[in-house]
This record gives C-alpha cells, sequence and structure tokens, in this order.
C-alpha cells in the first residue's frame, strides 16, 4: 500500500490511477492523515466459485429445493402437451413407469 500527499495526487493523478488499476492501493493523506485510497474497480457481480461455501442449507431444504426442482422437471411445464414441440416430456423411471 502507498501514501501519498493529496499535492501529490493532483500533480501525478495519472500514474497513481494507472498504479491503482495494476493493483496497488494508494492511499491519499492531506496533513498525514488517510484521505481516500484509490483501488481499481472490481464488477459487482462475483466471479464463478467466489461464493462457494458461503452458502450452507440444512438437509431438509437441500431436500425440499430438490423435490420441488424434480416436481418442476416431471410437470411438463417446459413443454407442455399441445405445444409446437413434438413428444411428452421426460418420465421418472423407477418410479412407476413400466416400460424400462
Amino acid at each position: 500500500m502507498h501514501h501519498i500527499d493529496y499535492a501529490e495526487l493532483e500533480a501525478n493523478f495519472e500514474h497513481y490511477v494507472e498504479r491503482a488499476y495494476n493493483g496497488e492501493e494508494v492511499v491519499v493523506t492531506r496533513n498525514g492523515e488517510p484521505l481516500v485510497k484509490l483501488v481499481a474497480f472490481q464488477p459487482t457481480l462475483p466471479r464463478i466459485g467466489t461464493l462457494k461455501g458461503q452458502c450452507t442449507l440444512d438437509a431438509e431444504a437441500s431436500s425440499a429445493m430438490d423435490k420441488e426442482i424434480e416436481d418442476l422437471f416431471y410437470a411438463g411445464e417446459i413443454f407442455p402437451e399441445g405445444s409446437s414441440v413434438a413428444g411428452p416430456g421426460p418420465t421418472k423411471l423407477g418410479h412407476g413407469d413400466k416400460s424400462t
């Protein structure tokens, strides 16, 4: 982390913006006291894997969510009867389907 006085920032603004853009934290001071910190802009959307392990579901909530997803999948709402997509929706094999 690099500390600079406000007057130094004014005199060499582009230089310090470039340093911050390249990953260095630049703390701007006035009268020796920290005023602001220049850092590179980070998108607000997390990258894939950033939140891994930060969300936990207990077994009951996980099972309920799995059941809801399964019900939506097999309900045929994606390609309802009479739609222009040919053929019926998927069936639950092993759940009463005697074709196997």
